[in-house]
């Protein structure tokens, strides 16, 4: 009896060891082989409550312009946009990794020094996130083809949950340099006089009134918002003394909705 109590311990002892180093040994040989799969959350329908109208957002349209439709458009307008997400910084750096060792190689020198050699031809959990960034620098505001808008320059972000994911958020984020408040001012209320016509009041504003705005008191964000089930549009401006003065336009399909839910046309 005591024998057979020992077998049965020593068998459990053995699943609960063997079974996680295989699991972690089958994620290794996945991870070399570059396997890992895509891993995306659970989108939703939109919840009840109102629906948007069809937003022009900065040319594109959030929650149908698909990513080929969007690099032709970036394209088009002369701009560098690179993908920043994850994935794309990871592979980046797989791929100045495998250079620098190539060149080594041609040179005739050793190679095993080379600090992160070894992880190459191996995927990071990381890059499980098929998610797409593509961030625009120093865009002038002019190239932006949905209205006109006062003078300036910033940066451009698209983002898709994946490359077969239609657009899920847009925005577009200009600094104003210190002694140049009143022009950030006058671009805050801009923008939300054009998303006034288009989508009527804002559902909150803060202060109540941007139109009748004259300042940005330091470290105090002015801001308006329209928020519907399927999507969210938010304009905003804060002050930061003498490191200027920053403004904000959004429009993006709110978290976890599905960014394919249809919207009205």
């Amino acid at each position: 009896m005591k024998r057979r109590v020992r077998h049965l311990l020593l068998g459990a002892l053995l699943v609960t060891v063997v079974i996680p180093l295989g699991a972690g040994a089958v994620r290794g040989m996945l991870r070399s082989r570059g396997e890992l799969k895509d891993v995306l959350p659970a989108f939703i329908d939109p919840p009840p409550g109102r629906r948007a109208p069809r937003v022009n957002a900065f040319g594109l349209t959030v929650g149908k312009s698909t990513l080929t439709e969007v690099q032709r458009v970036v394209a088009k307008a002369g701009l560098d946009c690179p993908d920043t997400s994850m994935r794309a910084l990871m592979q980046k750096m797989r791929a100045e990794k495998k250079r620098e060792i190539e060149e080594r190689k041609a040179r005739g020198q050793d190679v095993d020094g080379i600090s992160g050699a070894s992880t190459v031809d191996k995927r990071s959990p990381k890059e499980a996130n098929p998610q797409v960034r593509l961030a625009c620098s120093d865009v002038p505001s002019s190239v932006l083809s949905d209205r006109p808008r006062p003078a300036s320059a910033g940066r451009l972000l698209l983002v898709f949950d994946s490359p077969k994911h239609p657009l899920r958020h847009v925005s577009f984020e200009r600094i104003f340099g210190a002694g140049s408040e009143s022009d950030a001012v006058a671009d805050l209320q801009d923008a939300a006089r054009a998303l006034d016509l288009t989508l009527g009041p804002a559902s909150s504003e803060s202060p109540r009134d941007i139109d009748g705005l004259t300042a940005l008191a330091w470290l105090s964000p002015a801001e308006a918002e329209w928020r519907y089930s399927d999507l969210n549009v938010r304009v905003s401006a804060i002050n930061y003394g003498p490191r200027g003065t920053v403004v904000s336009e959004i429009v993006e399909i709110p978290w976890p909705v599905r960014a394919d839910a249809r919207m009205p046309e």
